[in-house]
């Protein structure tokens, strides 16, 4: 069995979660503009955070910050953990991101804002936990 450092998780999901309130609190205006281009008139463009909605985002981070333990428990550097962020990256948000633009025809842009967000949020999570062994 992988020991596996919960504090290390936990505080990297914090990291996580407070870069990416940030991140889409600068980005609100053009997200906001985005979606209403894009969504039809009935739906709310800026649903906003509700309490479930955090408990959610915050639990998911958590999910990812445990699998991304187990992902880079051989890193020995950070070098060697952003090489393995880099392909998480590319083989999951990236790849399902680009799906949903062409299949599902979901604005570029707002995806490419989502896919800066994941890239950098895995590497906040895999820094941390690759230092704090």
């Amino acid at each position: 069995m992988v020991p596996v450092n919960y504090l290390a998780i936990i505080a990297a999901t914090l990291a996580a979660f407070l870069f990416s309130a940030l991140y889409y609190f600068l980005l609100n205006k053009k997200i906001v503009a985005i979606r209403e281009s894009y969504v039809a008139k009935d739906v709310d463009a800026n649903p906003g955070m509700s309490f479930n909605k955090l408990i959610i985002e915050i639990t998911r981070t958590f999910v990812v910050g445990l699998a991304m333990s187990y992902a880079v428990i051989n890193a020995q550097t950070l070098v060697h953990a952003a090489v393995v962020v880099v392909w998480l990256w590319i083989a999951f948000p990236v790849v399902l991101l680009v799906g949903s633009v062409i299949h599902e025809r979901y604005p570029a842009s707002l995806a490419f804002i989502h896919a800066i967000d994941w890239l950098v949020k895995l590497m906040i999570i895999a820094t941390i936990i690759t230092l704090w062994r």
